[in-house]
């Protein structure tokens, strides 16, 4: 509405006043196009030069300085006139009800006269670049017979390898362990203490203690909340190292919530997807619940997913042992990719050992101890028949990076 108002007016009152401040009669800024002369007729005008200072060509001194001071005063009168005429149709333009901003020339124009240019200095902001951090990483320990671990002992060094630094000292990503036994110590996270929705306040009752006869399902049901609770809830993805029993916590949780967790890796050390010989089983827990579910051809194993995803595609690696006296050979290789991303295995061979030696029986092969702790970070060499080395291959430390980064 301004626009079509005032400013029609600004054109008007400027009209009016060119002529006036410059002596001119209003009638030779009111010629119509129509009688104007053409410019093909008009004759040639010299423009006298502002910047003429010396003489004009009859030799008279001072006559630029006059006509320098005569475009000067005509120049600042017209300025003078304009600013005046503004700040009237501004308050016109308040008066009505408009808020027209600023229009009008508040202080005079400065020029620069010929000096040196000052200096641009661009000073850097001070404000820190924001850290760039990985995603935490969850380390979950296996089964003990004692329903017991340290989790400081039971990950060591390994656990210090994945924790990772920048350049400038800042912590970019954090192992966190977990401990999922009622009597694990040392442990970052005790889930059983720091769920708050557990569903079993009575810490006698099975499902809360969480000893060695909890069942599989229990745990894997309270490790989902936590992470939902601290994760994914914040729309934050993770990175799992689970060792042993660990690994078919996991893989449970995710086969059955895995569309409400955001979990990109998953690396488990040692874990027997393909369940353990009762061979194996019987000597070391024999009727026990969460041995009965891990036996070979057990309903809880043979109805396993293969493969299980979480909302963002999960990135499955399988490191075993072929010297895993733990779970017997082969089944920690036991889960296939099927329609899934492709699931990565290695598996460390007879020959694989922390030393080589000829001596026969000095040094034995990577076993299922050997894939998390302090161990894990050892160098791995790979021997040839007489007891000397072919040279060194990834530890297990060094493979769960390469597959988180």
């Amino acid at each position: 509405m301004f626009q079509s108002t005032t400013s029609k007016k600004y054109a008007l009152c400027l009209s009016g006043v060119v002529p006036l401040i410059l002596g001119f009669p209003d009638s030779a800024y009111s010629e119509s196009r129509d009688n104007r002369t053409p410019h093909s007729q008009r004759p040639a005008v010299t423009k006298p030069s502002v910047i003429q200072r010396a003489s004009d060509t009859n030799g008279r001194q001072g006559s630029g300085d006059s006509v320098q001071l005569s475009i000067d005063v005509v120049g600042s009168n017209l300025i003078d006139a304009a600013d005046q005429h503004c700040r009237e149709l501004v308050a016109l333009a308040q008066a009505e009800g408009h808020n027209p901003g600023s229009l009008c020339r508040d202080s005079e124009p400065t020029f620069n006269t010929g000096g040196s240019v000052p200096e641009v200095v661009i000073e850097e902001d001070p404000t820190p670049a924001p850290v760039e951090l990985k995603e935490d990483v969850l380390l979950i320990h296996g089964f003990s017979i004692t329903a017991n671990h340290d989790c400081s002992e039971y990950w060591g060094a390994q656990q210090d390898a994945i924790n990772t630094w920048d350049s400038e000292d800042n912590q970019i990503r954090h192992a966190r362990t977990i401990g999922w036994y009622g009597a694990t110590e040392n442990c970052d996270v005790n889930i059983p203490d720091d769920n708050p929705t557990d569903p079993s306040p009575d810490p006698l009752e099975i499902g809360y203690e969480y000893g060695i006869d909890t069942p599989i399902s229990d745990i894997a049901y309270e490790l989902k909340t936590w992470i939902l609770d601290n994760y994914a809830s914040k729309g934050k993805s993770v990175d799992i190292v689970a060792h042993s029993l660990g690994g078919l916590v996991v893989r449970l949780m995710l086969e059955n919530w895995g569309q409400e967790l955001l979990v990109s890796d998953v690396v488990t050390l040692g874990t027997p997807h393909d369940g353990v010989d009762a061979l194996i089983l019987a000597p070391v827990c024999w009727a026990i619940a969460q041995c009965n579910d891990v036996e070979k051809g057990s309903d809880f194993i043979n109805n396993l997913q293969h493969n299980p995803q979480s909302v963002i595609a999960t990135q499955w690696t399988l490191i075993a042992a072929e010297n895993d006296q733990v779970i017997g050979e082969a089944t920690g290789l036991g889960m296939e990719s099927m329609e899934g991303p492709v699931v990565d295995k290695y598996e460390y061979s007879m020959d694989h050992k922390h030393g080589c030696s000829h001596i026969f029986g000095l040094f034995s092969s990577i076993g299922h101890q050997d894939l998390q702790g302090d161990a894990a970070s050892k160098p791995v060499h790979e021997c040839n028949i007489f007891g000397f080395s072919n040279g060194t291959v990834d530890n297990p430390t060094q493979r769960i990076l390469n597959a988180i980064d």
